[in-house]
């Protein structure tokens, strides 16, 4: 797992998700239980009250006038200015409403009856629920919070157990390396979708190791079969230019055969490199910097000759980096050559400090049109003698191994800077899951 991307867990966002409905339910069921012993209590109010309604109706029909109620806590009001005090106000503001809150803690139920009376019952000594609301919402609080905790708990649990077999799952795959795969892993998990996962990674696996096995086998066969061609011309060039004297033209077509010989060879190499399914600076020593840059400058520098160019070398003596010696001649090789093929005057300026080597020419620089697309393969200028392949190996190998690159465009000129300082962090890395 890549340890600078920030992860999100299943488990966790399992349990929170599990939790917040636990919580939503547990107070929805409160507050509704909540609302139905309010409305049961008051249904049975209501319930007694047009009870006697209905009879005091009855006999007013058989009078002609209003008798008093049968219950003690029910009276018949003649208008609306006779209604009590404390709910006069409050049914002349809300006449439709049929249940008012009076003073003193009493409490009202209001029916309306013929020629504008009106029958009240006082209804305070007779409440059951309003009197307890603190203590069935203290209760309802309680339930809802052990609700959610038991919720909670169950939810950890299932995400556990649901999640542990795909961690682990991740852990081992995360661990394999591409010498010694896994293999014949899947039967040790369940059999739902983690051991479904778990066979299609085992199959996944198993071609991958016979494509390492198929890269190895190629990487043998190149490194004699290429190997030996280029090995082959570059002698004959070398004998051509030192027993026999040259033509113009001759010694022209012999020098591209040699530079693009070079480039061939320069080019086997570091695509053998990035083939290689070892991982990134395996058990590498630091390597001095100066011994390797010289080698380099003296490989390429037949592509100085009749060009008026200075190379200057700014690079400590004790400089040193945690990197395979062939890496960092493929990146030299590559860049060095682009610079000295390109730069027809000027200077070819090569520094180290602080963990970053820079390079820059004075070249004219890329294309504007090409910026974009310069590190894809076949990418080249009209009067390149290589392949288009360059920039492109050097930022795979670059990406392969963990090193920087930042290319600046000026307009006399590039400049190409590689930041090595995260190659000695995954250096340190591979050998510990390697060993």
């Amino acid at each position: 797992m890549n340890r600078g991307t920030k992860t999100h867990s299943i488990s966790r966002r399992v349990i929170i998700s599990f939790c917040l409905f636990a919580l939503l339910m547990s107070a929805v069921f409160s507050f509704m239980s909540f609302l139905f012993l309010f409305a049961v209590e008051d249904e049975f109010l209501e319930r007694d009250l047009h009870a006697e309604r209905g009879k005091l109706i009855a006999a007013h029909e058989l009078m002609g006038a209003w008798p008093e109620p049968g219950p003690g806590h029910m009276t018949v009001y003649h208008g609306v200015e006779a209604l009590p005090g404390d709910m006069r106000d409050q049914y002349k503001q809300e006449p439709e409403r049929r249940e008012f809150y009076g003073e003193e803690g009493r409490h009202y139920h209001l029916a309306h009856m013929a020629g504008g009376a009106f029958l009240v019952a006082e209804v305070s000594d007779r409440l059951l629920i309003r009197p307890l609301r603190g203590t069935i919402v203290s209760t309802f609080l309680v339930l809802t919070t052990l609700l959610t905790a038991v919720g909670c708990l169950i939810a950890y649990r299932l995400a556990r157990q649901s999640i542990a077999p795909l961690s682990e799952l991740a852990t081992f795959v995360e661990g394999a390396v591409p010498e010694k795969l896994p293999n014949d892993f899947s039967g040790h998990y369940p059999p739902n979708e983690v051991g479904i996962l778990a066979k299609a990674l085992e199959k996944s696996l198993q071609r991958i190791g016979l494509f390492i096995k198929r890269e190895q086998n190629f990487n043998r066969d190149v490194s004699h079969d290429l190997r030996t061609p280029i090995a082959v011309v570059s002698g004959s060039v070398e004998v051509l230019k030192k027993r026999y004297t040259l033509e113009p033209p001759v010694a022209e077509l012999v020098d591209r055969i040699d530079i693009a010989n070079r480039h061939m060879a320069s080019t086997v190499e570091a695509l053998l490199s990035l083939a290689r399914e070892e991982g990134a600076n395996r058990f590498s020593e630091k390597i001095k910097v100066l011994p390797v840059l010289e080698k380099t400058v003296l490989q390429f520098s037949h592509l100085l000759e009749g060009k008026e160019v200075e190379v200057l070398v700014d690079v400590a003596p004790d400089a040193s980096l945690k990197l395979q010696q062939g890496v960092l001649e493929i990146l030299l090789g590559n860049l060095l050559g682009n610079a000295f093929e390109y730069s027809e005057k000027g200077v070819v300026r090569i520094g180290f400090d602080k963990n970053t080597l820079t390079i820059s020419d004075t070249g004219g620089g890329v294309d504007e049109q090409m910026r974009d697309v310069r590190f894809e393969e076949k990418v080249k200028s009209g009067d390149s003698s290589g392949f288009g392949l360059g920039l492109s190996i050097v930022k795979r190998v670059c990406d392969h191994h963990g090193i920087g690159i930042h290319v600046d465009h000026q307009p006399g000129g590039t400049e190409i800077c590689l930041d090595f300082d995260k190659t000695e962090v995954k250096a340190v890395e591979t050998e510990s899951r390697l060993s």
